[in-house]
């Protein structure tokens, strides 16, 4: 099938679906109550730009782009990129330790639902979270402890946390070691989180959650004075942040 037809082909089946490619159609889309129950869930970023171990999924444009670091440090490890382009990190991803049950149980073992589950939760009050955030440096993640979370906030106040695994399929042990101390917390405090959603208002306290796109790094850290709140079916949570 040559480049056009594929194209059409792509284009044909957008027209019979329900939505069409703008964010105007898309924002009729409604979050099915299955995601909004499970709270916390993995996705993965793993792909050829895990090849150089430094960077992001961004590293492959940006190798190509003179002035940034990306294309410093390409250049110098690899070779000019006229030598040493992307397309030669291919045959390095091998994912020769690849252990998808592995993944699934470590996944497991941090807390996430298989399937959502709804229940009435007991009342409780004065949750404490030793929030725990992941930085990311080059593949995979770096573990590390902050007074400031990620992810959960917005309208529907769900988690979706990105795991790398390293070009050979294994994940880095900073993420094997922070993701069952997530889901030990979530053991006991879970009732907080599963199948709850947003009250009133979002929270309260000084510190203000940063509102903009990937402004995580410059998010001023939460303390004991900052409390989410969640609802569940017969309980109001309080959630301290410090």
């Amino acid at each position: 099938m040559d480049r056009k037809a594929f194209l059409d082909r792509i284009d044909a089946v957008i027209a019979g679906g329900p939505f069409r490619a703008d964010w105007r159609s898309l924002e009729g889309y409604t979050v099915p109550a299955w995601y909004k129950d499970a709270k916390f869930g993995i996705f993965i970023h793993w792909g050829v730009y895990a090849m150089p171990g430094v960077g992001n999924e961004w590293y492959p444009g940006n190798m190509y782009r003179q002035g940034t670091w990306e294309y410093e440090h390409h250049a110098k490890t690899f070779g000019p990129q006229s030598r040493f382009g992307y397309k030669d990190f291919i045959p390095r991803l091998t994912a020769e330790w690849l252990d998808p049950a592995r993944w699934a149980e470590l996944f497991r073992r941090a807390g996430v639902l298989r399937r959502a589950r709804c229940r009435a939760p007991r009342r409780v009050r004065g949750v404490r979270l030793p929030v725990l955030a992941l930085e990311r440096r080059g593949y995979g993640t770096k573990a590390r402890r902050a007074a400031r979370p990620r992810g959960h906030r917005g309208e529907e106040q769900v988690l979706p946390l990105n795991v790398g695994p390293r070009p050979d399929g294994t994940i880095p042990e900073p993420e094997e070691a922070i993701l069952p101390d997530i889901g030990d917390w979530l053991r006991v405090n879970g009732e907080a989180i599963y199948g709850t959603r947003p009250w009133k208002i979002f929270g309260e306290g000084p510190t203000r959650a940063a509102a903009e796109a990937c402004a995580d790094a410059r998010q001023t850290p939460f303390t004991s004075s900052n409390v989410w709140f969640t609802a569940g079916t017969d309980a109001l949570y309080a959630i301290a942040m410090g």
